[in-house]
């Protein structure tokens, strides 16, 4: 079954809908309920609808509430069941980790390839540069000449 586009119209109407129900102290699961089956979604969808009108303060399940100063992760926690590590599995720092550096790989990746054009133009100025060099090298020895033989031509002018 395909999902159910809304038009841009329906939905700036389900927001205004959402939030005036939110300001008149409606709760959020019967505003999920009556949203989907008058437009058709599904309660998932509208979820989505009410987490974007107020940065998901009330859609969605509650949070968890740790003890004050505790960090998210910490070993100690109320009610958790005997025998039972806190935390998830072995792999799971590994796999933050992993895609840490992954996400580092990346940043240096792009960084390089920024760099790598950069580099070519530098170099390809540096050929203009040396090919520029070797013209006026060349013109520099060719007056250089001509002014020594100008000055032979003048010394056996006076000499004489």
């Amino acid at each position: 079954m395909a999902k159910r586009k809304l038009s841009s119209e329906q939905r700036t109407e389900l927001r205004q809908e959402m939030s005036k129900a939110l300001a008149a102290g409606q709760k959020p699961a019967d505003i999920l309920n009556e949203t989907a089956k008058k437009y058709g979604i599904t309660t998932i969808t509208a979820r989505w609808y009410l987490k974007s009108l107020d940065g998901g303060k009330s859609a969605g399940r509650g949070r968890k509430r740790r003890g004050p100063g505790r960090p998210p992760g910490s070993g100690a926690r109320r009610g958790r069941r005997p025998g039972r590590r806190a935390g998830g599995t072995a792999g799971d720092g590994l796999a933050g980790a992993l895609a840490s550096a992954r996400a580092a790989s990346v940043k240096q990746a792009k960084a390089a390839q920024k760099l790598f054009a950069r580099w070519q133009g530098i170099l390809a100025k540096q050929g203009s540069l040396r090919k520029i060099e070797r013209t006026v090298k060349r013109q520099l020895a060719r007056l250089s000449r001509q002014a020594k033989a100008v000055g032979r031509r003048i010394s056996r002018l006076v000499e004489r």
